[in-house]
């Protein structure tokens, strides 16, 4: 717990972590047996014998707040392997142009995020608050901290230091080189065990999103013939049972099942994304008080004017509608980054070729604008261009100010290239265009591992992406159909605990929250966030939800 605690930078102690795992104990103790006493009394006592498996809650929350700050610490661990090849490549990047291992630690902790960035940035506090004064010695007990877990980067950062001692840039090169593709091997050895075993998990979801729902729907008619119901224990023939048990387990607690295992799996992704973007939470909450409520009310005081499917449909339309009112800016800036970060390299090499070829930094923005007129590079470049030209202040303030050019990309790389080749060309433009042709290098380098990463996982996000769209929809569809069939069939001698119109409104919304765990497994396997994850979901629940209406309509005219 130490180490997690240290490694986090968290305020507390052990023993502050152990007190507070007593105090969440004994809340959660009084809690539950003001709740166990209450309903004792309301019911003459009948409770008290299933009360005890509730003794173990207590103990599961201590448990929880005990093992939480080496779980968040494991956790950070796994999303700095994303990061790992990226804090490499700055660091190499920032050699290759100035030998000096203070300011490539400076430049790689500025441009890298999460953990890895953090701690970086503390190797340089370490010096200037002369914890340590030499910045090698701080530089080798934080590759010896963090090659615990990680030996790929522990030896790669040993082979940059190395290479800081063999003196200029021509010697450097091939040993920089070398820690690079350490660092990258090591990140697509893991990416590919990752993905070898995801077929178990992915299999386990198919279960429990598809097959069990299909396995209620055939069981629910057949326990209604004889002496076992959920609801009723009596011989022959059995009254109408109650629903409310069947409607949990599958609203509650298969979606809930599923929820748990995708979270649990997908937490396992090294690397996981740390990018949040902003959600309009306006059209969601707009959609929580007014519509939401109205279907609601509609299917439950005309349900034959309003059938609970439609009813269920209309919730399912409405919150589609506003998931993508909310996501759709935030998704329109990720489009643009991932199409600048696509064009950048070229568009990074050209400004090289034109500044060795000799001419100014404005002039070689223009020329490289003019050769990618009409692409989202040439673009952000003639908008460069035209910063420099029109002046007014500092590069500095131009660029990356509030108002610069580039406040509306919000890609690291391209941050931290251009920050490079902006210093280059001001400090040194004789050996500018060479430093700026090894970075168009160094990230055509990284978008290769990140594109033979995407390629490893691909497949299960696809599958998962296609059970969630159309076989989730087709096997709950023709399972409201069967439903139907023996509801019919056994309806002269037993009394089913759901009508066919109610099971198929229970399949609809299972199928709102198994195709979201489904999606959320593979958005989060994919690398994507909250926003990516909600407007996949605005896009692909409608689909779905057409889909099972159409099958369970048609399946049961068929049947």
């Amino acid at each position: 717990m130490q180490r997690a605690i240290d490694f986090l930078g968290l305020p507390v102690s052990p023993n502050e972590v152990c007190a507070f795992a007593i105090v969440v104990a004994i809340a959660t103790a009084v809690g539950l047996a003001a709740i166990v006493l209450a309903a004792s009394l309301a019911t003459s006592g009948g409770v008290l014998s299933f009360s005890l498996p509730l003794l173990a809650v207590p103990v599961l929350a201590a448990s929880a707040v005990l093992g939480h700050p080496e779980a968040l610490a494991r956790r950070e661990r796994l999303a700095s392997l994303a990061e790992a090849p990226e804090a490499v490549s700055y660091l190499a990047m920032s050699l290759h142009v100035r030998p000096s291992l203070d300011r490539a630690i400076a430049f790689a902790a500025r441009h890298t995020g999460g953990a890895l960035g953090r701690h970086l940035r503390g190797v340089l506090w370490d010096v200037h608050l002369r914890t340590r004064t030499r910045i090698e010695d701080v530089f080798l007990r934080f590759a010896d901290d963090w090659g615990t877990w990680n030996g790929e980067l522990k030896s790669a950062l040993y082979t940059i230091a190395h290479a800081v001692h063999e003196g200029p840039r021509e010697g450097m090169s091939p040993t920089l080189d070398r820690a690079r593709a350490m660092v990258y091997e090591g990140t697509r050895r893991r990416w590919q065990d990752y993905a070898a075993g995801l077929r178990g998990p992915t299999t386990a979801l198919f279960a429990l999103g598809v097959l069990l729902p299909l396995i209620v729907g055939s069981m629910v008619p057949l326990l209604s013939l004889g002496s076992v119901a959920p609801s009723s224990f009596q011989t022959q023939p059995p009254p109408p049972g109650d629903p409310l048990p069947w409607i949990l387990l599958l609203d509650v607690g298969f979606p809930a099942l599923t929820f748990l295992f995708a979270f649990r799996v997908s937490g396992r992704r090294p690397g996981l994304a740390a990018r949040r973007d902003e959600i309009r939470w306006r059209p969601l909450v707009v959609f929580a008080m007014i519509p939401a409520p109205a279907f609601v009310l509609l299917a439950w005081a005309c349900p034959d004017f309003v059938p609970p499917l439609l009813a269920v449909g209309g919730l399912v339309g409405g919150a589609c509608l506003a998931l993508h009112l909310a996501t759709r800016g935030a998704m329109r800036e990720r489009t643009l980054t991932r199409v600048v970060e696509r064009e950048f390299p070229d568009a990074l090499f050209q400004l090289g070729s034109r500044l060795r070829e000799g001419r100014g930094l404005e002039d070689a923005f223009l020329a490289v604008a003019g050769g990618f007129r009409g692409a989202a590079a040439g673009e952000l470049f003639a908008r460069i261009a035209n910063t420099l030209r029109l002046g007014g202040g500092t590069i500095e303030d131009g660029l990356f100010g509030p108002r610069g050019a580039l406040r509306g990309v919000r890609s690291r790389s391209v941050r931290a290239s251009l920050r490079m080749a902006v210093d280059i060309a001001a400090k040194d433009p004789a050996s500018a265009g060479e430093s700026v042709i090894e970075m168009s290098g160094h990230l055509r380098d990284l978008e290769a591992v990140e594109r033979d990463l995407h390629a490893e996982i691909r497949p299960t996000v696809d599958a998962m992406r296609a059970t969630a769209a159309f076989f989730a929809p087709l096997v709950l569809g023709v399972t409201a159909g069967l439903y139907g069939l023996l509801a019919r069939a056994f309806s002269s001698f037993a009394s089913l605990p759901m009508s066919p119109a109610l099971f198929q409104a229970a399949l609809g919304v299972h199928l709102l929250f198994g195709t979201a765990a489904i999606q959320y497994f593979a958005t989060r396997v994919d690398g994507g966030d909250t926003t990516a994850f909600a407007a996949s979901l605005a896009r692909i629940l409608p689909v779905g939800y057409v889909l099972f209406a159409a099958t369970a309509f048609l399946s049961s005219l068929i049947l």
